[in-house]
């Protein structure tokens, strides 16, 4: 009996607790490998699409929310959807980067914004920019191959330290998945292996 309603009923927690929930069975069916059948997203994403985390996604001081909406979309091969939803958070955020910077500043001088916070504000943002270029190219290439790889490459280089020392493994292994496309089983564990081991 789908009781998909009555989660929704029940309140917004139960939604973001099965959606990671699916994105995780995914990862660990991935890892796996035969005879684990690959999981189907498809309900990951229905929840994903009406959680707060991708109600709240944009470029703002939510920034982080967008990071891991995008990643999981462009995961799950939903790659239109990630394209919209990076196009449409961007239009809604005029501001240029010297503006956001100097609100950040003010609002951190007037206390009104902790010191953690405002680094994080601060950060150039590469983890939606990145899974937006992926999910662009997987619908209309215009890089080479050679180009896309040095893309992954630099991207790795950046994030992988950040996700391992903030145990961020969920993100880290989508993104080995979505920048490798390693098989699953064996595979898909080597790769996972041998970028810790490169960018770590």
């Amino acid at each position: 009996m789908d009781d998909g309603g009555a989660r929704q009923r029940g309140g917004g927690e139960e939604i973001e607790l099965e959606y990671y929930a699916q994105f995780d069975l995914s990862v660990c069916r991935w890892q796996l490998g035969p005879p684990a059948p690959p999981h189907d997203l498809t309900r990951g994403v229905e929840l994903l699409r009406m959680s707060g985390m991708m109600a709240k996604a944009n470029f703002g001081g939510d920034a982080d929310h967008l990071d891991r909406a995008l990643a999981m979309l462009v995961y799950a091969g939903r790659y239109e959807e990630c394209v919209a939803k990076f196009e449409g958070e961007r239009a809604r955020a005029p501001r240029t980067k010297q503006e956001r910077h100097d609100q950040v500043m003010r609002d951190y001088h007037a206390g009104d914004l902790p010191a953690d916070e405002a680094a994080f504000l601060l950060e150039d943002r590469v983890e939606a920019p990145m899974a937006y270029l992926t999910a662009r190219e997987r619908l209309n290439p215009t890089l080479s191959e050679s180009e896309l790889r040095q893309r992954f490459e630099a991207f790795l280089r950046q994030r992988v330290p950040n996700w391992l020392d903030k145990a961020r493994r969920d993100l880290f292994t989508m993104w080995v998945r979505i920048t490798t496309h390693a098989e699953a089983g064996a595979s898909a564990r080597a790769a996972v292996r041998e970028i810790a081991d490169r960018y770590a």
